[in-house]
């Protein structure tokens, strides 16, 4: 890691051509290219941004349903609740 990159992005002026991510604030500046200019100066800061993001979601969606007066369902991670009377799928 080189010693540029271990210290805090600069609150000073920009330098031509040159953007802050929108994650951590770094300036970089975009590859010079058509199409639509990167926001995230690496891809862990985009990594991070989209997990805010969804983390934000799920955050959201509970507090509204505890708003409402309704509690989530308790299911372990990635798993659906069973329907009654459902079958279970063959072991074999």
């Amino acid at each position: 890691m080189s010693e540029e990159s271990a210290q805090e992005p600069a609150d000073g002026p920009l330098l031509e051509g040159q953007q802050r991510c929108v994650w951590c604030g770094w300036p970089f500046r975009p590859p010079k290219a058509t199409g639509r200019k990167p926001q995230y100066c690496r891809r862990a800061c985009r990594q991070r941004a989209y997990e805010a993001r969804q983390t934000r979601a799920e955050v959201d969606a509970a507090l509204l349903l505890h708003s409402k007066g309704k509690a989530p369902a308790a299911t372990p991670a990635g798993r659906s609740p069973r329907l009654k009377g459902a079958e279970s799928p063959p072991l074999f």
